[in-house]
């Protein structure tokens, strides 16, 4: 499987319902170093994080236009636009940037943001 597949799968399925629920499929999936920088412009670490996730509301989220760069063999930047609809019905476009690093044929995500597309 090429890598952008394989970032593809693994960064969708932080989107999911069952992922988002699972404390351990989050700590599995975020590395030990995690950070993320929040629409709001908060720096937030793994656990902070991790239980954001754990307490949101559910959101179904549609992701887009993947590109990857090659930041070196081991870490790779991924690049993608998602869509979602909160309970009023307001759909909000955001365009993300994650790096995911491979450490012993496992990857996992160091860093996350997203940005509110304002087209």
């Amino acid at each position: 499987m090429e890598i952008l597949e394989t970032l593809i799968i693994l960064e969708t399925m932080l989107h999911s319902r069952r992922v988002r629920t699972s404390y351990d499929d989050l700590n599995h999936l975020l590395a030990s170093e995690y950070s993320e920088i929040g629409a709001s412009g908060k720096l937030y670490n793994k656990e902070e994080a991790i239980t954001i996730l754990l307490k949101s509301e559910p959101i179904e989220i549609k992701s887009s236009d993947f590109h990857l760069n090659e930041l070196s063999n081991k870490v790779m930047q991924l690049i993608y636009t998602t869509e979602h609809r909160n309970k009023s019905e307001t759909i909000s476009k955001v365009i993300r940037s994650s790096l995911w690093k491979n450490s012993d044929d496992k990857w996992q995500m160091i860093f996350h943001q997203g940005t509110i597309d304002q087209k």
